[in-house]
């Protein structure tokens, strides 16, 4: 038994937002997730919620989420096609069974659920063989302030997470539920762009944040699994 699993080569990429607006325009999208509990008002208010974003540019936008009154919310704001309901839950899912969708996105989920294996298995039965790609990100476990708050010893994670991923473990998941990968990235919040406002930042932070960023370009040159997340595409 081979404990050492060879990594692919892989792309690197900035904001996993952006990456997501642009896979996802002009084509019929399924947004798992869509609301985004607890920050949703505040980032609908700056125009920067995902679930928003992506209705911008997609040609059609379904959205679906537990949080009934975030849903509500939605709507109150003439957003369409959003259902309340558990996608394991066949019976709460059949206004989808019609629907046809080139992408389906699962941003940032897996890690929350009880059980991950049930949701992906439950995708499957919106998605065409072949043809519909799953997106699923999640946080990495090799991530770079991940690693460094050990030395404190500390555990850099969301206090509602319950699973760490990285590369092999998400992808080893998967296919165990019946996906094929079609491709791999990473993504790090260290290579969106950085301007410096001295009122928010400080000129120490600024320096200190320079330096850092010098140094993780340097791990990134070794492998982009250094980075802060995983971005997987994957059909049925």
């Amino acid at each position: 038994m081979d404990f050492f699993q060879k990594l692919p080569s892989a792309r690197l990429v900035g904001d996993k937002h952006d990456f997501l607006i642009e896979y996802c325009r002009n084509k019929r999208v399924l947004h798992l997730g869509c609301v985004d509990a607890g920050v949703l008002e505040e980032k609908w208010a700056k125009g920067i919620l995902l679930h928003q974003r992506l209705a911008a540019v997609t040609s059609e936008l379904w959205g679906i989420d537990i949080d009934k009154a975030g849903i509500q919310f939605l709507e109150s704001k003439g957003i369409a096609h959003l259902l309340a309901a558990d996608v394991t839950q066949e019976d709460q899912i059949q206004p989808l069974k019609d629907q046809t969708f080139d992408v389906i996105v699962a941003g940032e989920i897996v890690e929350h659920l009880l059980n991950p294996g049930l949701f992906l298995e439950a995708i499957k039965r919106l998605m065409r063989p072949g043809q519909t790609e799953l997106i699923v990100t999640v946080p990495n476990a090799f991530g770079i302030d991940a690693l460094v708050a050990l030395l404190r010893n500390v555990e850099f994670v969301h206090p509602d997470h319950n699973y760490w991923f990285s590369y092999y473990t998400i992808t080893n998941l998967m296919k165990k539920c019946g996906y094929t990968i079609r491709d791999g990235l990473a993504y790090s919040y260290q290579l969106v762009p950085f301007f410096y406002r001295p009122p928010q930042t400080g000129l120490l932070r600024y320096i200190l944040s320079l330096i850092k960023r010098s140094l993780v370009r340097s791990l990134y040159r070794r492998s982009p699994f250094w980075g802060d997340g995983i971005i997987i595409i994957a059909v049925r």
